[in-house]
């Protein structure tokens, strides 16, 4: 069995890395988005942009207030987009994914 470095949270980068993954390979429609990002021919950093993307719009939900997948109603009516404490926590998360893993994750 091999060992997982302390310095990360069940294999991944950190927390935030875990949880995404956790979300995204799910169910199946988001792991297959995931997937088709991972496995497309864009560059890596172009990857990982599409990706980061992709968990922005599954949590926080596009501008125009289309369906948040993994947002509680409650938060969407409250806090617009971009703002509030839901926004900005979740954003904060947002930026501490590893993208990079992940998509290198799919790829193997």
């Amino acid at each position: 069995m091999s060992e997982v470095k302390r310095d990360t949270y069940n294999g991944w980068a950190n927390r935030s890395t875990w949880l995404a993954v956790l979300w995204l390979t799910n169910t199946e429609s988001t792991n297959d988005d995931l997937r088709s990002i991972a496995l497309s021919g864009r560059s890596g950093l172009e990857k990982e942009q599409t990706l980061k993307a992709y968990l922005e719009e599954l949590t926080l939900g596009a501008l125009d207030n289309e369906t948040h997948k993994f947002t509680p109603d409650f938060v969407t009516e409250r806090f617009e987009a971009g703002k509030g404490l839901a926004t900005d926590l979740v954003s904060q998360e947002l930026m501490e994914i590893d993208y990079r893993a992940i998509i290198e994750s799919v790829e193997v």
